[in-house]
């Protein structure tokens, strides 16, 4: 599947993100518990999605969002840098109603290794989020709303190991320009950034399974490492 295409599906995500009305999203419906997945401590802990809450005015924001000329220690490369691209869909518009003083970031990444090429693309924003529950339900309901996509599998809350933040996952499928594939793309919210994650080609785009969502969580949670930074 080529990454324009990966490309379209977050630009869509972004712009349903910073145009929400604060309300519930259907990627808020919960899937049930994955009752297969192991019990060992050195697996994911997943929990159903829940539905966005009230929350008072946001604070401070407390970090920003970066575009990092590679990630994952060199695997992956900036093929390009997507936030003019995100700027220019948007256009002037950069706040919402859960959203303020809202800036775009994202990138277009390629694997830097031998072996099945793959595209991995992170978009988001960053400002001041009032309610972070209703910021990534927004985003993830963009991602099943963008032309062409339909989620086949609803969102789910993971904690990768390691992680000390969740990340929500869902699975979708996509066919638009001749490309086709079913993949999981996960996001994240907190009270300053918003963002999507998601990676084609070799097994990220091996079907959606369970062991995919779990291995894009893992990935996301520590790009959110890599490109979320404290704010000077």
């Amino acid at each position: 599947m080529a990454g324009s295409l990966a490309g379209i599906v977050v630009l869509g995500a972004v712009v349903t993100a910073i145009t929400s009305n604060g309300g519930s999203s259907k990627s808020s419906s919960a899937a049930p518990a994955d009752s297969s997945s192991p019990s060992a401590p050195s697996s994911p802990s997943d929990a159903p999605s829940g539905g966005p809450s009230s929350a008072p005015d946001a604070p401070s924001a407390e970090y920003r969002l970066t575009v990092p000329k590679s990630l994952a220690g060199g695997k992956y490369t900036l093929a390009k840098d997507l936030t003019s691209s995100l700027d220019d869909k948007l256009g002037p518009r950069n706040s919402g109603p859960n959203e303020r003083g809202m800036r775009n970031a994202g990138g277009q990444y390629l694997s830097a290794s031998g072996g099945t090429p793959t595209t991995l693309v992170f978009s988001g924003m960053y400002g001041d989020i009032a309610d972070p529950d209703v910021a990534v339900d927004s985003m993830l309901r963009g991602v099943g709303e963008a032309d062409g996509t339909e989620v086949t599998t609803p969102a789910r809350t993971i904690t990768p190991p390691g992680a000390h933040e969740p990340v929500r996952c869902q699975v979708i499928s996509l066919k638009r320009a001749g490309a086709s594939g079913t993949m999981p793309v996960c996001a994240w919210s907190d009270h300053s950034t918003v963002a999507t994650v998601l990676e084609t080609g070799g097994v990220a785009n091996g079907g959606g399974t369970p062991d995919d969502v779990r291995a894009l969580a893992q990935r996301a949670a520590a790009v959110r490492d890599e490109v979320r930074v404290t704010s000077p």
